[in-house]
């Protein structure tokens, strides 16, 4: 059972200049692109488990993404494939 509309999947938006526009899937999130020259970042530590112990103050802060030591950017984007 499909709940989602397929039409959605195929939705693209505009990004960049008139002159030189970009086209990216509006579902992908900002950073997914290969193109990006944002810095990689990472999802925090203990997220994993142990969830509903935790206060919804530190649940939030560890949400956050994190932007990864530049000592480890080069290792990162190998494993990425970047």
């Amino acid at each position: 059972l499909v709940l989602f509309p397929v039409s959605k999947i195929f939705e693209y938006e505009s990004v960049g200049s008139a002159k030189h526009p970009k086209w990216r899937p509006k579902l992908l999130p900002k950073g997914s692109s290969s193109q990006s020259t944002e810095s990689p970042t990472k999802q925090g530590a203990g997220m994993r488990h142990n969830l509903e112990k935790k206060s919804s103050e530190v649940t939030r802060r560890l949400n956050k993404d994190r932007v990864i030591a530049p000592a480890n950017v080069k290792v990162i984007k190998k494993l990425l494939g970047k």
